[in-house]
């Protein structure tokens, strides 16, 4: 990853592995002890800290800097592998085996979540402008021999402009409910079933 403060590429890997690169040479890699051992499946950093996460639900956190050092292990709360993190503009989100999902202000105390799918590998931000960023999630799906899998996306667009702030709390409620309503009733409503043909509805997994 490249890190949020702009001067270095940051890589990592088993035993608690971490390397850099300066952002002006990046074939020049230093090997940077972190004096622990999980083995490291991700990075991610929001311009005054890195965030590694990895097996057995390891989270290490260290001061972004020309040298990274100072590496502490806080508790994740969870002991499910931890394969990919990103940084929003507001938190970090991290994502792991049996769905899991965490979240962090800080990189040290973390709240633990569950998506309700199956394994997620992945997660990525849009940017992390406040309130008006996109996160991302990969994750695995398992179709029978013979069987079919249908991809949908569905886009939530709600309302106009006015100008007026007081009703950000219900929108965004407004907007939550009408997403769980596509959560639940996708597979037997008109509104959301039109255009998909019956087998398409059917062959949808583990949404």
């Amino acid at each position: 990853m490249y890190d949020g403060a702009g001067l270095q590429f940051v890589a990592v890997g088993d035993a608690g592995t971490v390397v850099t690169a300066p952002s002006s040479d990046p074939s020049m890699w230093t090997l940077r002890p972190t004096g622990l051992s999980p083995n490291l499946k991700a990075v991610a950093g929001d311009g005054t800290r890195f965030v590694a996460v990895g097996q057995g639900g390891a989270i290490l956190t260290s001061p972004t800097g020309t040298t990274v050092g100072l590496w502490t292990q806080p508790s994740s709360g969870t002991t499910n592998d931890l394969n990919g993190i990103t940084w929003d503009g507001l938190q970090f989100v991290a994502v792991g085996q049996g769905g899991v999902t965490l979240t962090s202000l800080d990189g040290t105390t973390w709240s633990v979540k569950t998506s309700g799918t199956r394994n997620l590998y992945a997660v990525d931000s849009d940017g992390g402008t406040p309130g008006n960023d996109l996160i991302t999630a990969t994750y695995d799906i398992t179709v029978p021999a013979g069987g079919r899998a249908a991809i949908v996306t569905f886009v939530l667009m709600s309302g106009t402009d006015s100008g007026e702030t007081g009703g950000i709390n219900a929108k965004a409620a407004e907007i939550d409910a009408e997403a769980k309503n596509i959560v639940t009733k996708f597979k037997t409503d008109a509104q959301y079933t039109a255009g998909m043909t019956q087998q398409q509805i059917d062959a949808v997994k583990n949404f």
